[in-house]
């Protein structure tokens, strides 16, 4: 099935490719893939539940059914670690999956009118059988600047986990996730 939904709050997604990106904006390490940005995309981007194996269980999330717009997915990071039990689960809304242009996204409306964070991850073809992926969160204001303070390292690893999970995972022909397992 091919969705391609743009019910992205922010239509400039340029913050995602640019470290540099001004206010509180989190980046996993930009990673290349060794596999067709197809087989990327619906084996590993698509699969969120899958995200803990991929991860070495630095992001664990849960969607029920099919990973579509308008679904919550629930996300922890590191959940079995201390920092992860003080940041909690998010629960989330998936805004964006983009079959087309490779973008998986999702927002939470923050409490007391504190603003949305939104979190993507974007693929881009570098040939036949390459891949580099972006992750990013972009948390506003006061909030931003806390999770920055006090959880900023730990997102950033946590997403280069992911992504260098998906890396390796490609990268060995017995791997559950190519096989569909």
């Amino acid at each position: 099935m091919t969705s391609r939904t743009h019910k992205i709050p922010n239509t400039n997604l340029d913050w995602i490719y640019n470290p540099n990106a001004p206010g509180h904006v989190f980046h996993g390490e930009v990673v290349d893939i060794e596999a067709p940005i197809e087989e990327v995309w619906a084996f590993f981007v698509k699969q969120p539940n899958q995200y803990a194996r991929l991860s070495e269980g630095a992001i664990h999330a849960k969607v029920k059914g099919e990973t579509a717009v308008g679904k919550d997915i629930v996300m922890r990071v590191y959940p079995d670690k201390f920092v992860g039990k003080m940041m909690g689960k998010s629960t989330e809304k998936i805004i964006a999956v983009d079959d087309n242009d490779k973008i998986i996204g999702w927002s939470r409306k923050l409490p007391l009118c504190l603003g949305t964070t939104e979190r993507y991850q974007v693929l881009k073809s570098l040939g036949p059988n390459l891949t580099r992926s972006f992750i990013a969160l972009k948390v506003p204001g006061i909030v931003g600047a806390v999770t920055s303070c006090f959880f900023g390292t730990t997102i950033k690893k946590a997403f280069t986990a992911l992504a260098k999970g998906m890396r390796t995972a490609a990268k060995d022909p017995a791997s559950p996730f190519i096989k569909g397992e």
